[in-house]
């Protein structure tokens, strides 16, 4: 009988101790695995046809690996391309996932070998030690949001001495309007003109907006009534469906024209949708990909490939 038919509870002691070094060896193994998977999927970009617009989002929606743990194991992954070696070490269990985390800023192709053997079973503690070491005042420092309430936030980020000055001098500046200069008071205020100035500048977004110009035949921009009109019915968010559903992602937007410009799609509310910009470039592949060679000439002639619409929302 294998230690594994039986409970925990029911293994005798010299049995548990070999039943769970298994287990830890089994996990060690499977983590490797698991970046190796990783690699390979995020080479392939299986993640966009399913309406995702990173790695990232597919191992937090799909796999429901936490972020911090979905993180970890994308920027492992991205590391074994150039230090294949990293997932035997994990594998053998000679540094942790954690540990490696650290160390991956500081490895190189010359270094890599010898910084991986020095952190062999080294604590995430030790490792932080080697890195510091390494490169002085220059330990990433993360930064961290954790709720501390249904509806509230705690926002912990290490900043540069020039932007703390901004800080205190918008507090000065805010007297009037916030006496206790509350933290909180201010960074929403200042958020909340930064959105509506990136809106206005990527969308076009205003309160007063001036009336529609007539297109100019032949041209490429997107008037800036299309563009609010899109922003507001796509709700500033990629519009691409997959087989998933529809992408979550609301950063890289760009607009994109469903028949594109360079098949004489115009640049009007109906043809022009959000896309993320990793959607965008996968929908134009695609695209190209099924053109006739006859079809590619008639549209694009000797010159390159124009590629997607990269009109930033």
């Amino acid at each position: 009988m294998t230690t594994t038919a039986l409970s925990p509870a029911a293994l005798p002691d010299d049995q548990l101790l070999t039943h769970a070094a298994e287990l830890a060896a089994h996990e060690r193994s499977a983590t490797a695995a698991l970046i190796a998977a990783l690699a390979e999927v995020g080479a392939r970009r299986l993640y966009l046809p399913l309406g995702y617009s990173s790695l990232y989002k597919y191992c937090v929606h799909v796999l429901h690996l936490s972020p911090d743990a979905a993180w970890d194991r994308i920027e492992v992954a991205r590391a074994t391309s150039k230090f294949p070696s990293i997932l035997e070490r994990l594998a053998d269990g000679s540094i942790s996932l954690s540990a490696l985390r650290l160390l991956l800023p500081s490895l190189t192709p010359e270094n890599h070998e010898q910084l991986l053997d020095m952190a062999r079973h080294k604590s995430k503690r030790e490792v932080w030690a080697m890195v510091a070491a390494l490169r002085p005042h220059s330990v990433p420092y993360r930064t961290v949001i954790t709720p501390v309430s249904g509806e509230e936030f705690r926002i912990q980020v290490t900043v540069s001495r020039e932007t703390h000055d901004k800080f205190q001098r918008a507090q000065d500046l805010l007297r009037h309007a916030v006496p206790d200069g509350d933290a909180a008071t201010i960074l929403d205020r200042a958020l909340t003109l930064l959105i509506k100035e990136l809106e206005k500048k990527n969308a076009a977004v205003t309160s007063r907006p001036r009336p529609p110009r007539v297109l100019t035949p032949g041209s490429r921009a997107i008037p800036a009534a299309v563009r609010r009109e899109v922003w507001a019915r796509d709700g500033g968010r990629c519009a691409y469906v997959g087989s998933d559903g529809r992408c979550t992602e609301m950063a890289f937007g760009q607009f994109h024209h469903v028949i594109p410009f360079s098949d004489g799609g115009p640049p009007t509310a109906e043809n022009v949708e959000l896309r993320c910009q990793a959607h965008n470039s996968f929908e134009w592949d695609e695209y190209v990909e099924e053109l006739t060679e006859a079809e590619f000439q008639r549209m694009f002639g000797d010159s390159a490939d124009p590629g997607p619409d990269d009109g930033s929302a």
